[in-house]
């Protein structure tokens, strides 16, 4: 290998590990406690409507033919 090719890899290789390191430098901030209500609010009512789904292919009424 020429000394480019070292070079290269050499900088890829300080980049994938600095990138590796990131999240013990800098940890991402989380946001796991929210009383934003309308965003619970339309949480459930997707869970609903994944519930009305789930009990019309139970039912044998699935209307998309992917599925049934």
């Amino acid at each position: 290998m020429d000394i480019y090719t070292k070079s290269l890899l050499t900088i890829i290789a300080i980049s994938l590990f600095l990138i590796g390191i990131n999240p013990w430098i800098k940890p991402t901030d989380v946001f796991a406690q929210s009383s934003d209500s309308a965003y619970f609010d339309k949480i459930l009512k997707e869970l609903k409507l994944i519930s009305q789904d789930i009990h019309q292919i139970k039912n044998g009424r699935c209307l998309n033919k992917k599925l049934c």
